[in-house]
This record gives structure tokens, C-alpha cells and sequence, in this order.
């Protein structure tokens, strides 16, 4: 190896560690403690703090050289504006340290030192864990059962600490699950248990956890985590509390706009006997099966157009004549339907027939092309929904065998309904139920 190549690695691995030594002093460190920390002070009285026995949480920093959970006395604290400073002894020892805070976080750019290792504010504050009062809480709540509103229990099962604050084990005396609560959300313990209910939803949610917070001093802004309990079901979501008298049963009371076919007007020529509908069971959608002597179709409503697959069972070859084919809204407005292949701007011109040979079938879609438009802000088409209200829609399919073309209406009525009615009070379905019937 060249003496230059020594020289080189050398320097190369000197600067790595400069540059490791110098890392270490662009953190500054801080706990969440809350009440068993040193809490700021606006008038920079710190006197209470005097003698007081506490507990380092974090490792060793540059100026800063006490080791990990090392039992400590304050003799001496004060502070000015910018800075918090306090000597502390080591208990049943003689070592002395001397930690300095800075007021407030201090913007670090490009990696520049900071002055203090440590830092105070309104929410954090130094690593230094006030041993009795810690101590004395931590002996009257473990073991501690709490009652919800529900009944339900949870117990407090330990209390700890750890370099970044503390943290509460408690679990669920019913369900037997573990939770957590970490320091910052301290004040949220109270939480745990408060139930929510509404008087159209036959259960209730109850906060079980405190996930996060947006802003650690206002309570409103932490994030609970709730289950809903009813008979068997349990469900669970994250929401921020101030969110949650207005929210927590927004999924709840949702509604949708369904549509079932009611009614098949067949066709003037006699020679097309009266069909047959049934209801075909689908795992997302219902649809219908309409069988006479010419067609077999499978058809359904969605949200924005109409589905089908139109099988031939004539002996003949027959179209769909899509220039005849309508929509009729709520109000009775008719509109032109378009279907697959058909370009959006191009939805009002002619458009060919679809042929079906005897024993073939078409699986297409109908639009309405009062509802296509054009967005300029999105910069694209837009379809709009087809299912907005309760009422009576029809499709009307024009199926030309020879020379006769056989209009075939499908009458399809609205309903309003619940996205989970097995959330919702009997008495509310059966007076949406009313409501539905109305309909006509």
C-alpha cells in the first residue's frame, strides 16, 4: 500500500469522525413529562424545583456527559430568556453536572452547532423525570380499574419510563386487548371509556385508545381511537376529537340511491308473449333477468348508466337501434343514450346499430347524454349521477326483428337506503321503508 494511499485514509476517516463529533451537536434533546417534568415558567421562578430528586432518561451528550437513568438532585436552577440552567448533584455520590436548555427549540440551518444539547418549551421540556411525583402517581394508578360509560373496565396495568417520556399499560378487562398510552396524551387518560351514541344508530362507539395529537397541549386535538360495539359487530376507526360529536357516525347514517326494476313494458307486437323477470342474486349489485320468446337480458341500474347483457333467442337476427333508444329522468324528461364505442363529443350524432345473430348476445351500457359534459376545470368529460333522488326512471331499448322494431321500456324505481342497516334503529328503516313506498 503507497505511503499516499495511508496518508489519504487517514485524512478520510479523521473527517468522517469530525463529522460524526459534529452531528452529535445538531440535536438538541427533549422529553414529553408534562406535570413530572420541569414545566416552564413565565416568570422564571424555579425555586420549587430546588432539591428535588430526579432521574436522566437519555444517553450522554457533548456537554452533557451523565449516564443513562442516573438518580440526580437539583441545587441550583435558573433561568434568563433564552436559556434554563441547572447544576445537579448525583445522589449518594459526588459527581456534579451542569445541563443548560435553551427556551424554545433553536433552528439548526445547514447543520450548524447549537449552543445547548437540550431545549424547553410548553410541551417538552429536559430529560429529567421528577422521581416522587412520578413515583407517587405511578403507585395510585396501577392496579387502578377504570369504568367506562358503557360499563365496560379497563385496568392500569404498569407505568414506565423511557428516554422520551413515560408511558401507561392498561388493558381491557372484556375484550383482554393491551393498549398503550405514551406521555404526551397523559391528560387523555380520562378519555378512555367515553361513549358516543346517536339516536338513529342502534350502537355506540367508545374511545378504547389515544393515538396522536395535532397540537399535545389542547386536548381537542388528539387523536382518539374508537370501536363500535353492537351485539356482535366491532368495528374500529382514528379520529381527531374535536371531530368527533360531528363525525364519528358519519359512515354510520350513510345513504345510497338504489335502483330495482319494478315493471317491463313489452312490446305492441302480439307475436311477443308476456316475459318472465327475476332477480338475479350478485355479490355487490342486484340485477334482473327479463325472458320472453325474442330476448333474454340480465340488466341493472348503477350509478351512472345502465348495464345489461342482451342475449338473442329469437330465430332471427335483431338489432338494437340505438338512435331510437331513450332515458326518462325523474320528471319525465327524456334524453339520447349512448353506449360503449361511442366517443364522448361525438355522443349526439347517429349511431349504427348493434346486430346480434340468432343464439349471440351484447354486453353494452346506456348513458344518458344529458348527463355527459365537459369539465374545463378538470379538463376532461365528466358523467354524472343517474341515481340522485327517489322516483321512477326508465330505459327504453329498441330491438328491431325484420322490418318491426319492438320498444321494450324497463321501469326502474329509486329508493333511498342505508349503506349499513344492520347499524340503524328498527324504528328508522321502517320509516325509511314508508318513505320508499311512496314512490310511484
Amino acid at each position: 500500500m503507497s505511503k499516499l494511499f495511508r496518508l489519504s485514509m487517514v485524512v478520510f476517516i479523521t473527517i468522517i469522525c469530525v463529522d460524526l463529533n459534529a452531528a452529535d451537536k445538531t440535536i438538541q434533546y427533549s422529553a414529553f413529562l408534562g406535570k413530572f417534568g420541569i414545566e416552564l415558567q413565565k416568570n422564571k421562578d424555579y425555586t420549587k424545583y430546588l432539591n428535588k430528586g430526579v432521574l436522566y432518561l437519555r444517553k450522554p451528550t457533548p456537554d452533557f456527559n451523565c449516564p443513562e437513568n442516573t438518580e440526580l438532585i437539583i441545587k441550583k436552577i435558573s433561568a434568563d430568556d433564552d436559556k434554563l440552567s441547572i447544576s445537579l448533584l448525583e445522589k449518594n455520590g459526588k459527581k456534579k453536572y451542569k445541563m443548560e436548555a435553551s427556551i424554545g427549540y433553536q433552528t439548526n440551518y445547514l447543520g450548524t452547532k447549537f449552543k445547548e444539547d437540550f431545549f424547553i418549551d410548553n410541551i417538552k421540556t429536559v430529560p429529567l423525570l421528577l422521581l416522587d411525583e412520578f413515583n407517587s402517581e405511578r403507585n395510585e394508578l396501577v392496579g387502578k380499574v377504570l369504568t367506562g360509560e358503557s360499563g365496560h373496565k379497563y385496568q392500569i396495568t404498569e407505568m414506565s419510563f423511557f428516554a422520551f417520556g413515560f408511558k401507561i399499560l392498561y388493558k381491557s378487562l372484556d375484550t383482554n386487548e393491551d393498549f398503550t398510552l405514551l406521555s404526551p396524551y397523559f391528560d387523555g387518560l380520562n378519555l378512555i371509556g367515553k361513549i358516543y351514541t346517536h339516536p338513529k344508530v342502534k350502537g355506540f362507539y367508545e374511545i378504547v385508545e389515544i393515538k396522536d395529537a395535532i397540537n399535545k397541549k389542547d386536548i381537542k386535538n388528539y387523536k382518539i381511537g374508537v370501536r363500535y360495539s353492537e351485539s356482535n359487530t366491532k368495528k374500529s376507526k382514528e379520529l381527531f376529537l374535536y371531530d368527533a360529536e360531528k363525525d364519528i357516525f358519519k359512515e354510520d347514517l350513510e345513504t345510497i340511491f338504489n335502483a330495482s326494476l319494478v315493471q317491463v313494458e313489452k312490446p305492441e307486437n302480439p307475436d311477443i308473449r308476456y316475459g318472465e323477470t327475476l332477480v338475479v342474486a350478485d355479490s355487490t349489485v342486484t340485477k334482473y333477468r327479463y325472458t320472453d320468446n325474442l330476448i333474454d337480458i340480465l340488466i341493472f341500474a348503477g350509478k351512472k348508466n345502465f348495464e345489461f347483457v342482451l342475449k338473442n333467442i329469437s330465430n332471427s337476427t335483431i338489432k338494437v337501434v340505438w338512435d331510437e333508444a331513450a332515458y326518462i329522468d325523474y320528471d319525465g324528461e327524456t334524453s339520447k343514450i349512448m353506449h360503449k364505442g361511442i366517443k364522448y363529443s361525438e355522443r349526439e350524432a347517429s349511431q349504427p346499430a348493434s346486430v346480434i345473430i340468432k343464439g349471440a348476445k351484447l354486453e353494452d351500457v346506456a348513458i344518458p347524454t344529458k348527463n355527459v359534459s365537459y369539465s374545463s376545470s378538470l379538463n376532461d368529460w365528466v358523467t354524472y349521477d343517474m341515481l340522485l333522488n327517489r322516483g321512477l326512471i326508465k330505459l327504453m331499448i329498441p330491438i328491431q326483428i325484420k322490418d318491426v322494431i319492438n320498444e321494450y321500456v324497463f321501469i326502474f324505481k329509486v329508493k333511498k337506503n342505508y349503506v349499513y342497516p344492520s347499524h340503524i334503529k328498527n324504528e328508522i328503516l321502517e320509516e325509511l321503508e314508508r318513505e320508499n313506498s311512496e314512490v310511484n
